[in-house]
C-alpha cells in the first residue's frame, strides 16, 4: 500500500513541477516566449514595421515593371517583386505563429524552428532579388539597392530575436509524434502505390488521353490554398514547357511514370537574357509539393551558363527518385526545408546552389564535363547570415562524375563544393566519393573569402575522394570525428524530418548509420539497370541482410527476455524486503502490478490484447518501464512470426502487381523489425522507476511509429493492387503483430504523459559541440 501511496505522490509532484514548467515567464505582463530573446509584443512591433517596409519597397519596384523595354531588366524586376512578396508571406506566417501557438497550417509543431525557417527564407530573398540585376546597368538597381537594404537589416534583427536552441520544456513538447493539419495519412499511401489514374486528381498526356496535354494547364486548375492533396499524374513522354507552381497552390502531387519516362524540359539560360531565379525549366514555391518518378532538366548546355533545371522554394517538400540535370546551376535549392530521396542530380559548375534547409539522402550526384578551363564544384551553398538555419547536408549519397569525366578524371578539377556566401554552411556523411573529387575537396570562391566564417564538414565518407588527409586547412573547415557534431545534420535534427516526412510517405533515415557498404554502391552504379533476382544466400545482399537481422532479433529477444526475468526478480525482492511485516505481501504486489497494467492499456488501441498479453508474461511487476519493456518483446515476437509470411504467400499471387507487393512487405516488415530493435536496444542495462531517463524517449516513439507505418504500407499495397484473398490473409496474419507494436507506441506515450520520464531533451548535444557552428 506505502509503494501505491508513494508512486501517485511521484506523480501528482511530477505533474505540478510540469505545469509549473510549462508557465512562460512574465515580463510586465508580457510573454517572453521559450522560443523568443524579447518579449513577444516587442518581437511583433519589429516584425511590423519589417512587413510595412517590404510593403513599400514592393511599391517603389512596381513602378518600373516593362518600363523599359529591356528583357533581362524586366526579368531583374519581376524577379524582386515575387521575393519580396515571398518574404512578405514568411514574415506574416511569422507574425501569426506568434500569436496563436495553436495555428498549424503552416507549421510542423516546432515553432521555434519554424520562426527561424521563414525569417531565414526572408532574409535570402532580398539577396536573390540583387542578383538578378547582373548583367544590367540601370540605375534602377540602386534605387532598389535602397530599400532591400534596409529590409535586410529589418529582418536580420528579427532572426536573432529567435533563440536557436529550444529550452528543454519547449523540447519536449514538440518532440511528440506531430504532423502538419495539411499533411495527411492518404498522402503516405499515394506515394507508395502503383501509378493509376484512378486516384489522380488530373492527369497530363501528349497524346490526348488524360485531363490536360501540359503540366502547367494542370497546375492552374488545383484550387490555391488546398489542405487537401492534389495529385497531378504525368504520363510518360517528353514535355517541352517551363513550369511554375505559384506560392498559393499548396500541397500538389507531382507523379510521373518514371525518372526515365517523363521528363519536364526547357533550356532557359543566363546568356538569352534571363536571370538565373527565372530560367528554372520547372519552379515551385507552394508549401507541401511532393514530386516522384519524373525528370526536370535544362537542356541550355554549359556554354550557356547559369540555366536551372529545377527550383524550391516550397516548405515541407520532398522529392523521390527523381532526376534533376543540367550543367551549371542544375538544382536551385533556393528557400526553406526540403528534402531529396533516391534522386539522380547532374550538373558542373555550383549545380547544387542555394540557401534552403536541405538534406540530400541516399542519391547519386554526377559530375559532368564542363567547359574547358572550367572548374566542377558540386555545392555553392548561400547562408549570407549566421543566425540562419540553412544549409545543405548530403547524406548516403554516391558522388561521382558521368562516363566522360571518369574516362579521364585529370583533366577536369572537381571539388565537393564552394562558398557562394559568407556563412556557406554544407556537411557530406556517409558518402562515397570516386576519384573525381580532387584531394583538396573544397574550392575558394574568390582569394580568402569567407574561410573564416564558412561551416564545411564531412563525416565518415568512403571511397578514393574522401581521403582527409589533403583537404584544405580553411579555419572553416572540419573533419567531424564523432557522432554528436554530425548528428546536427541528421534529417531529424537539421530539417525536423521526423515532424513532418512520415506524412508524405517518402522514405527517410531520420539518424545516422553505418556507413554504406561498397554492394550498395555498386548498386547505385547502376541505378538504371535491373538485375535478375539473386537466390543465393552467400553473394545476395538483402537475404544476407535478412539473415543478419533474423540472428540479431533472436539474440535480441533472448536478451530482452532475460532482463525482464531479472529485473522483475529484483523489483520482487525488494519489495518482500521492504514489506517482510506486512500479512500478504504477495498480494499486495500483484495488486499493484494489476493496477498499473490496466492505467496503460486502458491508453491502448487494443486494452485487450494489451492485457492478455502482458498479464500472462508480467512476473507481476509493478513498474511501467518494465512492462513497456515486456511489450516492445511481444511486438518483436509478433513481427518475426510474420516476417515470413509474404514468401509463403508467393506462390498464391496472381499477378506481377502482387508479387511486387509481397516483396514490398518483406522489406517494409524488415523494416519495422529494424525499427523494434533500436527501441529495444535503447533499455539494454536500464532497471527501475528511472527507466526512461537514460534513453531518448523521442526517437523510441519515432522508430515505433515508422514500424507501425511499415505494417500500414504493407497492407495499402497489396490492397492498391487489388490482391484479393492474398491482402485478407495477409491482414489476419498481420492483425497481431499491427497490435503489438500500437500497444508499445501508446504505452510509451502514456508513461511519458504520467511524468515518469526525464528524458535528454534531443538537441541536448548541441550544447555539448567542442565545434562553433
Amino acid at each position: 500500500m506505502m509503494k501505491k501511496v508513494m508512486f501517485l505522490i511521484f506523480l501528482i509532484f511530477s505533474s505540478l513541477l510540469a505545469n509549473i514548467g510549462a508557465a512562460p515567464p512574465t515580463n510586465g505582463g508580457d510573454d517572453l516566449y521559450d522560443d523568443l530573446k524579447v518579449p513577444s509584443s516587442a518581437f511583433l512591433s519589429s516584425l511590423r514595421t519589417a512587413i510595412d517596409e517590404v510593403g513599400r519597397v514592393t511599391s517603389i519596384i512596381s513602378k518600373f515593371i516593362d518600363v523599359f523595354g529591356d528583357f533581362r531588366l524586366s526579368n531583374a524586376v519581376n524577379d524582386c517583386m515575387d521575393l519580396l512578396d515571398f518574404s512578405s508571406d514568411e514574415l506574416s506566417m511569422t507574425a501569426s505563429a506568434t500569436q496563436n501557438h495553436a495555428a498549424k497550417d503552416n507549421s510542423t509543431g516546432n515553432r521555434r524552428s519554424d520562426l527561424r525557417t521563414w525569417l531565414s527564407a526572408a532574409l535570402g530573398n532580398q539577396d536573390t532579388c540583387m542578383d538578378g540585376f547582373e548583367g544590367t546597368n540601370s540605375f534602377i538597381k540602386n534605387i532598389v539597392g535602397g530599400g532591400i537594404v534596409q529590409v535586410t537589416s529589418l529582418v536580420g534583427e528579427l532572426l536573432q530575436m529567435v533563440n536557436q536552441v529550444p529550452s528543454p520544456q519547449f523540447q519536449t513538447n514538440y518532440r511528440k509524434q506531430y504532423s502538419p493539419s495539411w499533411m495527411k495519412p492518404r498522402d503516405r499511401r499515394l506515394l507508395q502505390t502503383p501509378i493509376s489514374t484512378s486516384w489522380a486528381d488530373a492527369v497530363v498526356a501528349l497524346d490526348g488521353s488524360g485531363n490536360y496535354t501540359s503540366v502547367g494547364n494542370a497546375v492552374k486548375s488545383v484550387p490555391d490554398l488546398s489542405t487537401k492533396r492534389f495529385v497531378i499524374y504525368v504520363k510518360r513522354g517528353v514535355y517541352k514547357e517551363n513550369v511554375e507552381i505559384k506560392k498559393k497552390k499548396w500541397n500538389i502531387m507531382l507523379v510521373g511514370d518514371g525518372m526515365n519516362s517523363t521528363i519536364i524540359t526547357g533550356n532557359r539560360n543566363f546568356v538569352d537574357g534571363w536571370t538565373t531565379f527565372r530560367s528554372a525549366t520547372f519552379a515551385v514555391a507552394g508549401q507541401g509539393f511532393i514530386a516522384r518518378d519524373i525528370t526536370f532538366e535544362n537542356t541550355a548546355g554549359p556554354e550557356k551558363h547559369q540555366a536551372v533545371a529545377l527550383r524550391c522554394d516550397s516548405d515541407l517538400s520532398a522529392f523521390y527518385r527523381c532526376g534533376i540535370h543540367g550543367y551549371q546551376d542544375t538544382l536551385y535549392a533556393h528557400s526553406l526545408r526540403q528534402f531529396y530521396r533516391e534522386c539522380v542530380i547532374t550538373g558542373t559548375v555550383d549545380f547544387i546552389f542555394g540557401n534552403g534547409a536541405v538534406v540530400i539522402q541516399n542519391c547519386q550526384i554526377i559530375a559532368r564535363k564542363p567547359l574547358p578551363q572550367q572548374k566542377n564544384s558540386i555545392t555553392a551553398q548561400g547562408r549570407k547570415d549566421p543566425n540562419q538555419n540553412t544549409g545543405f547536408s548530403i547524406q548516403f549519397c554516391n558522388i561521382t562524375g558521368d562516363s566522360d569525366l571518369l574516362a579521364s578524371p585529370n583533366s577536369t578539377a572537381t571539388y565537393l563544393g564552394r562558398p557562394w556566401k559568407e556563412y556557406s554552411k554544407t556537411v557530406i556523411m556517409q558518402s562515397y566519393m570516386s576519384n573525381v573529387i580532387r584531394s583538396e575537396g573544397w574550392l575558394e570562391w574568390q582569394g580568402n573569402f569567407a574561410l573564416d566564417t564558412l561551416f564545411y564538414g564531412e563525416y565518415m565518407n568512403f571511397g578514393p575522394g574522401a581521403s582527409l588527409s589533403n583537404r584544405v586547412k580553411w579555419p572553416g573547415f572540419h573533419a567531424l570525428n564523432n557522432s554528436n557534431q554530425a548528428t546536427n545534420f541528421t534529417v531529424s535534427q537539421f530539417i525536423d524530418g521526423n515532424l513532418w516526412l512520415p506524412s508524405t510517405g517518402v522514405r527517410f533515415t531520420a539518424d545516422l548509420q553505418p556507413p554504406i557498404p561498397m554492394d550498395s554502391i555498386n548498386a547505385l552504379k547502376g541505378y538504371n539497370k535491373v538485375s535478375e533476382p539473386n537466390l543465393d544466400t552467400t553473394n545476395n545482399p538483402s537475404l544476407r541482410k535478412a539473415r543478419t537481422r533474423l540472428i540479431i532479433s533472436i539474440s535480441t529477444l533472448v536478451l530482452l527476455t532475460t532482463l525482464i526475468i531479472i529485473a522483475s526478480i529484483a523489483y520482487a525482492s525488494l519489495s518482500d524486503k521492504s514489506e517482510d511485516t506486512k500479512e500478504n505481501p504477495t498480494s499486495s504486489s500483484t495488486s499493484s502490478s494489476d493496477e498499473t497494467l490496466r492505467s496503460l492499456c486502458k491508453a491502448t488501441q487494443h486494452p485487450n490484447t494489451c492485457l492478455s498479453t502482458l498479464s500472462n508474461n508480467s512476473h507481476t511487476s509493478s513498474d511501467p518501464v518494465e512492462l513497456f519493456k515486456l511489450s516492445l518483446k511481444v511486438s518483436l515476437d509478433g513481427l518475426l512470426n510474420v516476417s515470413s509470411v509474404p514468401k509463403r504467400m508467393m506462390p498464391k499471387a496472381n499477378g506481377k502487381g502482387v508479387e511486387s507487393a509481397l516483396r514490398d512487405c518483406e522489406g517494409l516488415i524488415g523494416d519495422a523489425i529494424d525499427g523494434v530493435n533500436k527501441s529495444v536496444e535503447c533499455f539494454v542495462g536500464v532497471v527501475g522507476e528511472e527507466g526512461l531517463s537514460e534513453v531518448k524517449v523521442s526517437d523510441v516513439r519515432t522508430w515505433l511509429s515508422a514500424a507501425l507505418t511499415d505494417q500500414e504500407t504493407c497492407l495499402d499495397g497489396l490492397e492498391e493492387v487489388g490482391s484479393g484473398g492474398v491482402g485478407d490473409e495477409m491482414r489476419v496474419a498481420m492483425n497481431e503483430s499491427v497490435e503489438f507494436v500500437s500497444n508499445s507506441l501508446a504505452i510509451v506515450a502514456k508513461i511519458v504523459e504520467m511524468g515518469r520520464s526525464v528524458s535528454v531533451p534531443p538537441h541536448r548535444k548541441l550544447l555539448r559541440i567542442s565545434v562553433k557552428l
